[in-house]
């Protein structure tokens, strides 16, 4: 499977639920972002990248979403996917 397709649990290293654990962005922000990428793919646009969306609107400042891209890129140097925790 390769790194782009979705795996249970990515939702872990995925940067809406980073944004969201870091209390950066509320549930509502976030599911607004996530309805502009769905309508983007209906419409056969590009779809931006989640980041960009949470930008363009004013919800993540360039530094927060520097900061979340920092992590989730660390997060998964070390192995942090469900994939690698015991039980899993």
């Amino acid at each position: 499977m390769s790194d782009t397709q979705y795996r249970p649990g990515d939702d872990e290293l995925r940067l809406g639920g980073l944004a969201l654990r870091a209390g950066l962005v509320t549930v509502e922000q976030l599911m607004e972002t996530l309805a502009v990428q769905s309508l983007e793919a209906k419409e056969g646009k590009l779809v931006r990248k989640l980041g960009l969306i949470l930008l363009s609107k004013g919800f993540l400042t360039e530094e927060q979403l520097e900061g979340l891209l920092k992590s989730q890129i660390r997060l998964r140097a070390k192995g942090q996917g469900p994939e690698n925790r015991p039980g899993m």
